[in-house]
């Protein structure tokens, strides 16, 4: 008798086991649900509804002007086809890491120097429009600052926050680097953008003309009016090669399909833990059942008897439960 109880104590303590931990794995799954759905409502900084992304290459023995020259025909032409709305250029516009560099700022009547994490690129002129930017204050480049003129720059709210603390940052002179660089002036100030990843907090960033320092690897963005971008890819790969025949174009998708890369394994680990979590709670569920009709079917014969001997049902009842 010892032992039968036993062995049913025992069955019983599986089950409510196995019914804990799949009541566990389903509250993790919410909480991994809810971040996730956190993440995909995250503000990005810009709108990258109906942009095509492309890379372009230009040779390494490409000279700094004629590459820019190059960027500004390839813009031009693009701008001027049907279903385009807008495009920019930009060195690289999704990022996959910030590296530290030393950073110095004008204070007062000196200097102040710091190691920070940014990020910096070189970007056209018309960048601003294909992306929307969220605008904080100052302007946008113009056709004023070519190679020949003082380093000007745009940074984001993190950097502004970072360096110049309730202050207006525009005016304001930096230099990266320790070398006798010139100073750059900062003439704008826009949002914070998630370029690195939906995950990852705004990074510090700094943006400068293309015209001044022109990257050989570029991000082509082109707004179009049309709801699928693809469709204008052989339309825009002809404006490029009617500029520079063989500059190679790659990396073709949309900005939509950038960015939900970047929350492929996120979903992948959810939608994987729900499937654990499910299937532990219908092993649950049939183990309750399981053990509710095998004690049933083994004490039958011993229901029998008791009742056969005029036992009341409460009685029964407790003798089943011990």
């Amino acid at each position: 008798m010892r032992g039968g109880v036993a062995t049913r104590g025992i069955r019983r303590g599986l089950v409510v086991t196995e019914f804990a931990l799949a009541i566990i794995l389903l509250a993790g799954a919410g909480l991994l649900i809810r971040s996730l759905l956190s993440v995909e409502n995250v503000t990005l900084g810009f709108r990258p509804e109906r942009v095509l992304s492309a890379q372009l290459a230009t040779p390494a023995f490409m000279a700094t002007g004629r590459r820019a020259n190059f960027y500004n025909r390839a813009l031009e032409q693009i701008e001027s086809l049907p279903g385009v709305a807008s495009a920019g250029i930009i060195e690289n516009f999704l990022i996959s890491g910030s590296p530290e560099q030393m950073l110095t700022t004008e204070a007062g009547a000196g200097t102040v120097s710091e190691h920070l994490r940014l990020r910096s690129d070189a970007v056209s002129g018309e960048f601003s429009r294909p992306s929307e930017l969220l605008y904080s204050g100052g302007a946008f480049f113009s056709a004023q600052d070519g190679p020949d003129s003082p380093h000007v720059a745009i940074i984001n709210d993190a950097m502004a926050r970072r360096l110049w603390p309730g202050r207006d940052p525009v005016s304001k002179r930096f230099k990266i680097g320790e070398s006798d660089g010139g100073w750059i002036t900062v003439v704008g100030v826009v949002g914070d953008m998630r370029r690195q990843g939906l995950e990852n907090a705004p990074v510090p960033q700094i943006f400068g003309p293309m015209a001044q320092d022109p990257s050989r690897l570029a991000t082509l963005l082109v707004r179009t009016s049309g709801d699928d971008p693809l469709r204008m890819v052989g339309t825009v790969q002809a404006a490029v090669r009617r500029v520079e025949k063989y500059v190679p174009f790659y990396g073709v998708a949309t900005l939509e399909n950038q960015l939900g890369a970047f929350l492929t394994e996120r979903r992948f680990q959810t939608w994987l833990l729900i499937g654990f979590s499910v299937i532990a709670l219908l092993m649950a569920a049939i183990g309750i059942y399981g053990l509710i009709q095998y004690s049933v079917a083994t004490r039958t014969q011993e229901i029998g008897i008791r009742m056969a001997v005029g036992a009341q049902a409460g009685e029964i009842f407790r003798a089943g439960n011990r």
